[in-house]
């Protein structure tokens, strides 16, 4: 896995592009070099991925130390960008301490503090932080981790650092120690204040190497200025906290945005598009077939409908609403059949079924002006007489008559 270490400008964010290093085992350095954002070295080769670590300048962030109550305090080693009140309390806090309005300024709180500590804050601009991110979003990868190029130093650090740059003009000098983060111009000031830092290592990059030796008066170490941006990958920073941790579903849609977008045009994926493509043709044209298929058979039951209706029917020529119009042609058949009144035409047919259970139903059944005739094998005569007696109180009487059952109302011949 490599990693891609930016270094932002200050005052400027993008117009200039970008210091950056490359380092694919992270302990040594790949290339390095100054290049805007759409040409920084971010894209991943075949079965290679790159980590992006953004770096703030120390003349970008001002450092302070708060004491927090306790009820924050004790989410300290949680995550703090999501506790709602933190942003408040610091703004309130350190309200004397800026230059600026709180609106205007990002903050960041140490992960690492404990709660019986006072714990450090990094401040910045909000609008440059902002500016510089966003000219970084042409890149392929999300940003990792926005950390400090320098930052003060912990309880295990007994060694003052000192770092002079070429980053601006004149060379600034940074000092680190447990009291914070310190620029000054490379003068007489700077000069001061390394005499009465007591132990302290300086470190310069070459071209100022010589200058802060006669300057300071003390012996200096030779650094390239790529060597110190690859020293912060193993910073406990992260100042992507409160809005900017806000946005993280935002990267990780660009991220999978971006990674369709080389799924598209890669082409090493064509054989994964045209596969793709052919599956999704196999699709449709298998939905279309099924669906052919069982409009055909809708319509085999629909013409069955039809030609079982009319057989019955054969007065019927059109069918719209077979259910409705059946019911309405069995009603015509049971009022020209005398059936109109007592007891219709399924209830004499569940009598019969009632009265001869387990007997073969009729073949067929005609309907005539006072006689319902059931075709097939009669019922035997005890349940003729139950039949005939079961429909007597209702006005129907019931005989055999050869291969018939024969249902009249009474009074009839």
């Amino acid at each position: 896995m490599s990693t891609l270490i930016i270094s932002l400008a200050f005052p400027a964010a993008a117009a200039t592009g970008y210091d950056y290093v490359l380092s694919l085992d992270g302990a040594s350095l790949s290339a390095q070099g100054h290049a805007p954002a759409a040409l920084l070295p971010a894209s991943p080769g075949r079965g290679h991925s790159v980590v992006v670590i953004v770096v703030v300048p120390a003349r970008a962030l001002s450092w302070h130390q708060v004491s927090l109550p306790g009820t924050l305090a004790r989410s300290l080693r949680g995550r703090m960008a999501d506790q709602p009140r933190l942003r408040a309390v610091l703004a309130g806090l350190l309200e004397e301490s800026l230059l600026d309005e709180p609106e205007q300024l990002h903050f960041a709180v140490f992960p690492g503090a404990t709660r019986d500590a006072p714990v450090w804050v990094a401040v910045c601009q909000r609008a440059w932080l902002m500016e510089a991110l966003h000219g970084l979003e042409v890149l392929p990868q999300r940003i990792h981790r926005i950390v400090p190029e320098f930052a003060p130093l912990s309880g295990s650090d007994v060694v003052t650092t000192a770092d002079v740059t070429a980053d601006g003009a004149p060379a600034q000098l940074v000092l680190c120690s447990l009291q914070g983060v310190t620029v000054l111009p490379l003068g007489v000031a700077a000069a001061a204040w390394v005499q009465q830092a007591g132990p302290i290592e300086i470190v310069a990059e070459p071209a100022v190497a010589a200058l802060a030796a006669q300057t300071l008066g003390r012996p200096v170490r030779e650094q390239e200025r790529g060597l110190r941006l690859l020293q912060t990958l193993h910073s406990p920073w992260n100042l992507a906290q409160f809005e900017l941790s806000a946005t993280r579903r935002s990267r990780v849609l660009k991220a999978l945005a971006q990674g369709a977008a080389r799924l598209l045009g890669a082409p090493q994926w064509r054989p994964l598009r045209w596969g793709l493509a052919l599956l999704l043709l196999t699709q449709v044209l298998g939905l279309n077939a099924l669906a052919w298929k069982e409009q055909a058979l809708l319509d085999e039951k629909r013409q069955l409908i039809h030609t079982l209706f009319t057989r019955a029917l054969p007065e019927v020529t059109a069918v719209v609403d077979a259910p409705l119009q059946m019911e309405r042609a069995v009603a015509l058949l049971q009022e020209a059949a005398g059936l109109g009144s007592g007891p219709g035409l399924v209830e004499l047919l569940m009598a019969i079924a009632a009265s001869a259970p387990g007997h073969a139903p009729p073949s067929a059944i005609e309907l005539s002006p006072g006689e319902l005739r059931l075709l097939g094998p009669p019922p035997g005569p005890e349940a003729v007489a139950a039949l005939s007696g079961r429909l007597a109180a209702q006005g129907w009487l019931a005989r055999a008559q050869g291969d018939l059952l024969v249902l009249q109302p009474q009074g009839r011949p």
